[in-house]
């Protein structure tokens, strides 16, 4: 008989209704489980929620839109308000940075989320005034720079200044090297009993 293969996402549904006051044998005889595999899946909580984590970061190889689920979010948002970086999380994991910093606006209810619609621009007929406006929109947000942004900007800057360094080491290392060359060449052009 095989055995059935149930998501990761089922398995952590399971669980938290377990954590949220359900009895195993209630669970067990609405979903069909075994007893058994219930506990199993609740000593493997933190390794579940780990294969989510994951599945969520290998979703980036794939073409199609990626829609997260809500544990996954649930998941990302907890690990920001224990006091990870939405830049650590966002980077590991694999998922925009602006996806997961809304998520932590939208769930912590400090800023009502904008969906921003961008229509097909055929369509689109917009006044110099609306452009204008626009424009100046787009330029005020751009002003507002968060930590984390302020600090990536730091980090690029000094990487275009390490690999500025890098180059001229390299540089310095040839002309030390046909110094060298030159050095030796010279000296064999030198008589050896000059008196």
């Amino acid at each position: 008989m095989s055995q059935k293969r149930y998501s990761t996402d089922y398995k952590l549904a399971i669980v938290d209704r377990i954590e949220n006051g359900e009895s195993r044998n209630s669970v067990a005889k609405k979903t069909g489980l075994s007893t058994l595999t219930i506990k199993s899946w609740i000593d493997r909580k933190d390794q579940l929620i780990q294969t989510l984590l994951e599945e969520a970061k290998n979703r980036k190889n794939t073409n199609r839109k990626k829609r997260y689920n809500e544990k996954v979010k649930e998941i990302v948002v907890k690990r920001i308000e224990d006091g990870e970086s939405v830049y650590k999380v966002s980077k590991e994991l694999g998922i925009p940075y602006l996806t997961v910093k809304n998520w932590v606006i939208v769930t912590l209810n400090k800023e009502p989320a904008e969906k921003i619609s961008i229509p097909d621009t055929s369509d689109v007929i917009i006044s110099e005034e609306e452009k204008q406006e626009l424009i100046s929109y787009m330029e005020e947000n751009a002003k507002k720079e968060t930590p984390e942004d302020s600090m990536l900007r730091s980090i690029d800057k000094q990487n275009e200044e390490i690999a500025d360094l890098k180059k001229q080491i390299s540089e310095l290392q040839e002309e030390i090297d046909m110094l060298k060359k030159a050095a030796i060449a010279f000296a064999k052009m030198i008589p050896s009993d000059v008196s």
